[in-house]
């Protein structure tokens, strides 16, 4: 497992446009670096490739697990 100031690399995928700017809203203000594809289908609304420590990881964990209105899914492969 990764240290807490070691960098991870990780994907997120989101599916409203809500989760979307949560997840946005996030990542910024914790000043993690992070891509982001628009999909925008019936399926998803977008992916993310993130870098960012392991507090950052745990926070975006945490918002997939909440159930606070955000649709949101962690993924460890590639896309």
């Amino acid at each position: 497992m990764a240290q807490d100031n070691q960098a991870m690399r990780y994907y997120a995928t989101t599916y409203s446009q809500f989760s979307h700017n949560f997840l946005i809203a996030t990542l910024t203000a914790n000043d993690a670096k992070f891509e982001t594809q628009y999909l925008q289908n019936e399926e998803t609304f977008s992916k993310f490739i993130i870098v960012s420590n392991h507090d950052v990881y745990n926070k975006v964990k945490e918002l997939a697990n909440e159930n606070n209105g955000t649709a949101i899914s962690i993924e460890y492969g590639s896309y």
